[in-house]
């Protein structure tokens, strides 16, 4: 049915639009309901990670791959759950990486990227692009070891869990 909207205000005053559904609804309601050209979308900083096949079943993946499914690039930002959650972190890697790749998506470049920030003590160990895990296998993407030595993660479970913040390209399309 019809998307259900209301004038509405973010927490820092600024005037805004609800839009009654899941997050992908907002990105529908603004391509048919706004008169603008979009730059970028960014989807997020939501709780909970989204990291390797669990992407597929977020929101706010889900709203970000639909502005990327039509035409216009889109970060996916999550922070790891944690009983106290470090949200600058993960909208701190999401700033720089705009600010790093604004040329390309200025040029028109399409890409749907999805950042992943655990929730450590004493901050994430650093910031890795990372390929996308298809499967966890022998993994538990939900306990993070903040205080790991592991180097080299080949995907972005493995980076997540051993204390990094991972930059993942995903598909725009899925199968």
């Amino acid at each position: 049915g019809d998307l259900m909207s209301a004038e509405s205000a973010t927490a820092g005053g600024y005037e805004a639009v609800a839009v009654d559904g899941f997050p992908a609804d907002s990105i529908v309601w603004a391509l048919a309901n706004l008169d603008t050209d979009f730059d970028l979308v960014v989807s997020g900083s939501n709780s909970g990670q989204n990291i390797g096949p669990i992407s597929l079943l977020s929101g706010t993946v889900g709203a970000a791959r639909y502005a990327a499914q039509n035409g216009i690039p889109a970060v996916a930002v999550s922070q790891g759950a944690a009983e106290v959650e470090d949200f600058p972190a993960s909208v701190g890697a999401a700033i720089d990486w705009i600010l790093e790749h604004r040329d390309g998506y200025e040029a028109g470049e399409v890409t749907l990227i999805s950042i992943n920030a655990p929730s450590c003590p004493n901050g994430v160990r650093d910031v890795l692009e990372v390929a996308l895990a298809e499967d966890l296998t022998d993994r538990d993407p939900f306990t993070v070891d903040c205080d790991s030595t592991a180097i080299d993660p080949v995907d972005d479970v493995d980076a997540f869990v051993t204390g990094f913040t991972a930059i993942t390209e995903l598909p725009i399309t899925v199968e």
